[in-house]
Formats: structure tokens, C-alpha cells, sequence
């Protein structure tokens, strides 16, 4: 008999960066949500626990970069985090969770009982351990973003594991015949400098490394010894995950014996500081679609007309036998634009009201090679969360709204901060698409005004998408939407600039952070004034200011006012002489 039983529209299994975003746009879009995680602190392997970084499409162009939620937490980390932190981190997910009135959260409780009636899961029974509870949850629709599909698997659903043979997609990065490999687990361990020279003394179960030959194009030069400690991908990487940490352990103990003790490597200072006890895993079942996403997908930057999410890292396969390989840690094939994620591969086949966010997404282990990491599992986390709130509305199938109702699903998104690949804003309720848009000033026709309004909120490698003002004219600078007759307006909705041409993550890695420009970016509007025109004469009423901003999606409502123009006013910004807007809608 369960302690608790509960209902809420959508149950959302795993609070990794997939199911934070999951729960957070289903939530924000009018949903109630149960979100289910097994570990004491939300994150996955972005958490304190593991404390890998977010990688994602703009690996390999910084503009590609992921926004909508993602974006939104990466900003908030980073201004509270100068120490790159990821304690700091967990926090700062937790708080978006926890002030979040639509979700109800549990930690430390894992997934293990499903009921299904026919296509639909009914139902699901989780245990939560610090408190010795058995939880029961019902809801309409229901979102695995386990990672390893707990429960998908639960449910009976279709999943795949392994890779795949060369010959049943035609993938020429595929091995020639199909096997049971995956990529491995990691560890990762980090060393500091205490001052004086310190010893270490290996364990005896540690593996020994006497050489440099023996850890080949293993990089461990760093303070930070990262994922190439990586093992478990010609086993079981669910069931014998125990002794994969075990053997993960071993390594770590020995590459960092032969980092201090076996020649000079500049280590006698250096003392362990951090090592990571929980594995990350990077692969396990991958879930089956109605579709499912190959090579020529990925490598071709397919579009899909149900697109939610986006990606766009390397395609990165990795030996299976890890740090023991001959081969290097891994071959990344890089890609010359990014990739659509439809809808019809975020969900079982088969089933109703079953959706998947995360690296078990369905796809080919080759295209699953690049889709995997965190930044592009938090797209699609968010682009399915979206869809299930509306499926709850709607009172449709997983299959009904990719086939009927995607477009819906992406107006939201685009309407929230997310971006789509090659799709534009086409709210009818949103005035500024048929206001006339002029400026104080602007930086030449790349960055002309009506940019503002030309319906997507992100730069692209062959367009800006936004306005800037001429740093010559200074502060402050306005933009202005004009009506040929007068409208009624009670809200603006603001896409600022933060800065896609360098990185924006939180890292332990020094050469990354250096990469990374601080928070708040130095090309976002710091404060500003809306303004509307008077309606009795040409004089200006403020009716909505900001101070302080750092975010990129700025939501501001007051009273209803009709005006035939309003104006968004740049008093100053957190270090660029220019001001700059990528998109501005109102209503």
C-alpha cells in the first residue's frame, strides 16, 4: 500500500537537465507535474555528483548555441557561481524546481512499478529511500527522462541496445556487423595545487600505469583528469554498473599514482582534491519511435516538420573497450550545421501517452553518438515537456500531436525562448509582426531594426536577427514599433542578446572557462524603460522598466493601454557601447 498517492496532469521520471526542462516548460505551460528523480540533488551528470559540463551544439559554432530554458539556467548558474561550482549549480536547480507552484518534486525516490491499459500507461510506483515511502502516482501523460528507461522499460516498450550493423541504415560510421557494445561509464577526478610537495600512496587494488605508453592518447596533463577514464562499453552498462565503478576506481587510483610517482610530471605540489564516485553513464537502451533518427540524419542537418529540439555536437562514438582501447578516447565527426529532433522520436511506439526526453531518445547508436549530450537532451526535454501540457489540453495522443498539432508545439516554444531550426514566429495574436519599426540608430543593415520582428529569435551564421544601435549615437537608444492605427497592448515580451559568439557553460576546466565571457554578458541590456505613445499628442507615457536584467527572455505585463506606438528605451547595458535586441512581440 503506497504512503502517497497522487495525481497531477504529467508524471515526469528523471531530473537530469532533460527532466528539469521537462518539468519546467510542462509546468509553466499550465500543467501539473510530479517530477521523480533517484539522486538527492537535480542535474544528472551536470550535477555536483559528476560535474560534467554542458555540451551541446555550439561546440562547434558558439552561435548554435541552445536557449529557452537551458539558457535561462545557465545565466542564473553562472551569476551565482563565480567559482564555477556545481554545489552552487545543484542549487540553482533546485530553486527553479522548488519556487515552480505546478511541480511536485521527489528526490531520492526511483521509479519501479508500472500500470498500462492497453496503448496508455495508467500509472507508476516509485520508493523514496531517505524516507522510507512507498509513492504511487496517476497522470494523463507521462515523460521518461531516466537516461536508461526505467520507465519505458517498466511499461514493456520497444528499446534497442547495442550498435547497429553498417548495412541496416547504410551508416559508414556504423561497425560492420551489429554487437552488443555501447559507449562506457566515466570518473573523472580533480587534483589542486596545496604548496608544498605531498605524497601519494596508491592502494593495492589501483591499476598500474608505469609509463606513458601505457595510457595512449590518454591527455593527463591537467588539473582536471577527465572522460577518458572511461570503461563498461562491452558489458552491461545497467547491470554491471557496479563493478564498472569498481574498475573505474582502479583506473583513477592509477593514473593518478603515474602522475605523481612514475617520472616528473609537474605533480609533487599537487594533491586529490575531488573524485567522482558515481559513474556517468553515457549509454544504455535507446527507446524505438515512429521515427528514428540515422547518420544521413544528423550529418545532413535534416529538418522535420515535427521538430521540438535541436542538435548539432559531433557525431562522437568512442572505443567499447575505453581506457584499455589502443585506439584514441574517441573520433568526432564534425557537422556542418545542426539537426532537427522530431516529435516522432520522443515518444514509444505503441503507446498513447508515453514520451521520452533525454540520450535514449530514439535513434541509431551512430546518430545517438552525437545527440547524447546534455545541451541537446535539454532541448528536446523542453520541446517534449511543452507537448505533453498541450496534449493534457488537447486531450491528445503522442502521435496526434506530432501529426496534428506540432506546429502549436512549436509556436510555444518559440513564444517561450526556445529556438527551431529554420521556424518562424507566426502568432496572430503577437501586434508587432505588423508594426513599422524604426530606430534611434542602428549598426548598418546587418543589424537594421526591422530585424526585431523578421520571426526568429536567434543569430545564425548567415544572419544577425537583430537590432543594434550605432555605439557612436551612445545611450540611451530606442527602438520603436509603430501601428497604422492604434492597438491595445498590456504586455511586451523582449528576446535580449547574450553574447553568441563565445561559450556560456559551467566548467572545472580552466582552458573552457576562459572561453566562456562572465555573466551578467556584456551585450545584454542592463536597464530599460517601455514606453508608449500618448494618444492626445506626441509625448511619451513609461509603463513598464527593468533594472538589473541579465536573463534573455524579459516578460513584462501592465494596465491595457491603446497607443499607435511603443518604444523600448536602452538606458545602459553591462559593458557593450551599442544596445541590441533579437526580437520583441507584445499584445
Amino acid at each position: 500500500m503506497a504512503d502517497l498517492d497522487l495525481r497531477t496532469d504529467i508524471v515526469v521520471a528523471g531530473g537530469g537537465m532533460a527532466g528539469v526542462c521537462a518539468a519546467l516548460a510542462a509546468a509553466r505551460n499550465g500543467a501539473t507535474v510530479a517530477l521523480i528523480h533517484d539522486r538527492p540533488m537535480f542535474g544528472g551528470n551536470a550535477s555536483s555528483e559528476i560535474r560534467m559540463h554542458i555540451c551541446g551544439a555550439d561546440h562547434s559554432n558558439p552561435v548554435w548555441r541552445e536557449t529557452g530554458i537551458l539558457e535561462e539556467i545557465r545565466l542564473d548558474s553562472l551569476l551565482h557561481n563565480h567559482e564555477h561550482n556545481h554545489s552552487i549549480h545543484d542549487l540553482v536547480l533546485y530553486d527553479k524546481i522548488r519556487r515552480e507552484p505546478n511541480i511536485r518534486y521527489f528526490l531520492n525516490a526511483r521509479v519501479d512499478g508500472c500500470k498500462t491499459d492497453g496503448r496508455r500507461v495508467v500509472s507508476c510506483t516509485a520508493y523514496e529511500v531517505t524516507s522510507d515511502r512507498r509513492l504511487s502516482f496517476t497522470a494523463d501523460q507521462f515523460i521518461d527522462c531516466t537516461g536508461d528507461g526505467n520507465l519505458a522499460y517498466l511499461a514493456g516498450a520497444e528499446y534497442r541496445h547495442g550498435r547497429e550493423g553498417r548495412d541496416e541504415f547504410g551508416e559508414s560510421l556504423a561497425p560492420e556487423k551489429a554487437d552488443n557494445y555501447t559507449l562506457g561509464h566515466s570518473i573523472l577526478f580533480h587534483i589542486a595545487d596545496v604548496g608544498r610537495p605531498v605524497p601519494f600512496t596508491p592502494p593495492p587494488w589501483a591499476l598500474k600505469f608505469e609509463s606513458d605508453e601505457d595510457l595512449p592518447f590518454r591527455n593527463h596533463s591537467k588539473t582536471v583528469v577527465d572522460w577518458w577514464i572511461e570503461w563498461g562499453g562491452t558489458m552491461d552498462t545497467i547491470k554491471d554498473h557496479e563493478a564498472i565503478r569498481d574498475e573505474l576506481l582502479a583506473c583513477a587510483m592509477g593514473v593518478w599514482d603515474h602522475m605523481k610517482n612514475k617520472g616528473d610530471h609537474g605533480f609533487a605540489n599537487y594533491a586529490l582534491s575531488w573524485l567522482q564516485f558515481l559513474p556517468g553513464r553515457r549509454e544504455s537502451r535507446r527507446f524505438v519511435g515512429d521515427v528514428m533518427l540515422t547518420q544521413a540524419d544528423v550529418q545532413s542537418g535534416r529538418q522535420w516538420p515535427d521538430q521540438i529540439g535541436y542538435g548539432g555536437w559531433p557525431i562522437d562514438p568512442h572505443p567499447p573497450l575505453g581506457f584499455r582501447s589502443p585506439e584514441p578516447p574517441c573520433r568526432q565527426y564534425k557537422l556542418d550545421r545542426p539537426y532537427g529532433i522530431p516529435l516522432r522520436a520522443c515518444y514509444c511506439r505503441g503507446f498513447d501517452n508515453l514520451y521520452l526526453a533525454g540520450r535514449h531518445v530514439s535513434m541509431s547508436h551512430v546518430a545517438f553518438c552525437s545527440s547524447r549530450v546534455m545541451g541537446t537532451c535539454s532541448s528536446i526535454g523542453q520541446g517534449v515537456g511543452t507537448a505533453a501540457a498541450l496534449a493534457v489540453k488537447l486531450g491528445a495522443t503522442a502521435k496526434e500531436m506530432a501529426e496534428k498539432h506540432a506546429g502549436e508545439v512549436q509556436q510555444i516554444l518559440l513564444a517561450d525562448g526556445a529556438y527551431l531550426l529554420d521556424i518562424a514566429n507566426s502568432d496572430p495574436s503577437d501586434l508587432a509582426r505588423s508594426a513599422r519599426v524604426t530606430a534611434s540608430s542602428s549598426l548598418g543593415s546587418a543589424y537594421s531594426p526591422e530585424k526585431i520582428i523578421d520571426g526568429i529569435n536567434h543569430p545564425t551564421p548567415e544572419d544577425s536577427h537583430t537590432w543594434r544601435s550605432d555605439p557612436a549615437k551612445g545611450f540611451p537608444a530606442w527602438i520603436e514599433l509603430r501601428w497604422a492605427q492604434p492597438v491595445e497592448i498590456d504586455r511586451v515580451q523582449i528576446v535580449f542578446d547574450t553574447d553568441f559568439e563565445s561559450k556560456l557553460v559551467l566548467t572545472p576546466y580552466p582552458d573552457l572557462r576562459a572561453q566562456s565571457r562572465p555573466v551578467p554578458r556584456s551585450t545584454t541590456i542592463k536597464d530599460f524603460r517601455v514606453e508608449v505613445e500618448s494618444s492626445d499628442g506626441p509625448n511619451w507615457i513609461e509603463v513598464a522598466s527593468m533594472r538589473d536584467n541579465y536573463q534573455r527572455l524579459v516578460r513584462l505585463r501592465f494596465p491595457e493601454v491603446k497607443t499607435g506606438a511603443l518604444r523600448i528605451v536602452a538606458e545602459s547595458t553591462w559593458g557593450a557601447d551599442y544596445a541590441s535586441i533579437i526580437e520583441v512581440r507584445c499584445g
